[in-house]
């Protein structure tokens, strides 16, 4: 034990936000923002359409994380190749909160496993 004592309020809230964070609807509807971005930014093209593979997966990281980090990971290899253009904030928002989530989830070398497929820059 640190010694620190934090204020009722802040284990209230911390309760509030685990709550609201288990259900589904809340991750649906960030998928649906996010989605709605990457159209306003990428336009419907082919960067959209890799953009929805990448959104798609924040649905339903709670429930189905291995699932939603192969297809998240799977996904962002795609911006590897040099006629994809930049990626979109929304698709690397959306990478970010599967990997985040999946991370408290997953094992360490299923981690490991993700992370070696992405190339190391010189």
């Amino acid at each position: 034990m640190n010694g620190r004592v934090l204020p009722a309020s802040v284990g209230r809230f911390e309760g509030w936000l685990i709550r609201v964070l288990a259900r589904p609807w809340v991750w649906v509807a960030a998928a649906g923002v996010l989605l709605i971005a990457a159209a306003a930014q990428a336009g419907f093209d082919d960067r959209f359409l890799m953009s929805i593979m990448i959104v798609v997966p924040v649905a339903f990281v709670v429930q189905l994380p291995r699932v939603a980090a192969v297809l998240v990971v799977f996904a962002a290899l795609g911006w590897f190749f040099p006629q994809a253009g930049p990626m979109p904030v929304a698709a690397g928002t959306g990478l970010l909160v599967v990997c985040g989530v999946a991370a408290y989830r997953l094992t360490a070398p299923e981690i490991c496993l993700c992370g070696a497929l992405f190339p190391s820059t010189p």
